[in-house]
């Protein structure tokens, strides 16, 4: 049976060839999109599709060694904390389950800071309000951005910055272009801007965040989503290339929430019907946006690859089991088990894994808060003990 380490070693050797895929993709996309020649035309599509299947394969390999990975990840014998051991803080309880996502963004997000040294990097993160996608966002900057900092910038000085900016809806395709530019700059100089071009926002960079790391969130409401969405998130991504354009710019991480409505329905069987088409929406949905914005290795042309901002589509975001929290207790090091079963009945109403409820993220924060006094002081004795 293999250990964990294997798997995460097998996952890193996939992660190369699967790199490379995308890149192939997506230069292939490019050169259909502007080949005129029939007979070429169809040799690319067949390439394309090849190269997708491959692709796919290598998918579906990964998501299996992830789900093994989270299987076992519970279980493990918890590693004593050092010495130093920070105490956990307010986002302690951010880092609760999303193994998933958290193994699959850092995976990204060391690749393309070593490989594309200074690009932009775009997430996409998918999931209901309830399940908090934002308080991922938090996670990701406190924890793998916040590690970058500390072991290859000037931790000392370099500043982690948050922008929040609304993702406008309405109106036609320019009007939302404008309006968003507008936002960007607005938010990055606290001020109108009367010229919002990817020049302009460039310089704001240069001037003003020269010692940081730009992390840009952004709500995306699926209701809201129509044909103008996909093309203003091109249009976007394009933007971020021509600020990028060879500059030497500061490290800007962009996260894209799509979020979906929470289902309410008056009955179970009324739910059951609903959740069964919504569930097949969602499916499709996501198929289409893995396979026009998953572009680790995006490449347009003329430009080189390593100068465009490159997009990763991350794992949707369910809800929370026992398990999952169980596992994290354990692997934080939190292992009176008296105390944890005491933990998990009040999170979950019973602390028996096979009766207990899958509940969404907003409900674990909420209870995880309420212990979170608990939770620090035996971090605490556990570092002390060490």
């Amino acid at each position: 049976m293999a250990t964990i380490e294997l798997l995460r070693n097998k996952k890193r050797e996939l992660a190369e060839p699967l790199a490379l895929l995308n890149e192939k993709i997506a230069a292939l996309r490019n050169s259909l999109a502007v080949e005129a020649a029939t007979a070429v035309k169809i040799q690319l599509k067949y390439e394309l599709a090849e190269a997708e299947r491959e692709r796919d394969k290598l998918d579906k390999e990964l998501e299996e060694i992830e789900k093994e990975i989270e299987g076992k990840s519970w279980i493990t014998t918890p590693r004593p904390l050092p010495a130093d051991a920070p105490l956990p803080g307010a986002s302690v309880i951010l880092t609760c389950d999303r193994s998933k996502q958290d193994e699959r963004f850092h995976d990204f997000f060391s690749q393309l800071s070593r490989d594309r040294h200074g690009a932009p990097q775009a997430y996409f993160i998918l999931g209901e309000w309830e399940q908090r996608p934002g308080s991922l966002v938090v996670r990701f900057k406190d924890t793998w951005i916040r590690e970058h900092v500390n072991k290859r910038l000037d931790a000392g000085k370099t500043r982690i910055v948050l922008r929040r900016l609304d993702w406008p809806d309405q109106d036609d395709l320019k009007a939302r272009q404008k309006r968003l530019s507008f936002r960007l700059l607005h938010s990055l100089i606290d001020t109108d801007a009367a010229d919002t071009s990817a020049a302009s926002c460039r310089l704001a960079l240069a001037e003003k965040y020269s010692d940081s790391v730009l992390v840009i969130e952004h709500n995306v409401v699926r209701e809201n989503w129509d044909r103008s969405t996909g093309k203003l998130l091109n249009w976007y991504l394009n933007y971020w290339d021509e600020v990028k354009r060879e500059a030497d710019i500061p490290l800007c991480v962009l996260f894209f929430n799509v979020v979906y409505p929470t289902m309410r329905a008056p009955n179970a069987l009324v739910r059951g019907v609903r959740g069964a088409f919504r569930k097949l929406s969602k499916a499709v949905f996501v198929y289409r946006l893995q396979r026009r914005f998953h572009q680790p290795g995006r490449v347009v042309k003329p430009r080189p690859t390593g100068d465009t901002c490159s997009s990763v589509v991350l794992q949707e975001l369910e809800c929370v089991k026992l398990d999952d929290v169980l596992g994290w207790f354990q692997r934080i090091n939190l292992g009176d088990s008296a105390r944890l079963a005491q933990w998990c009945a009040a999170i979950f109403g019973t602390a028996d894994p096979h009766q207990a409820p899958c509940q969404n993220m907003l409900h674990v924060e909420n209870k995880l808060s309420e212990l979170r006094d608990e939770i620090e002081a035996m971090y605490v004795a556990a570092r002390r003990a060490n």
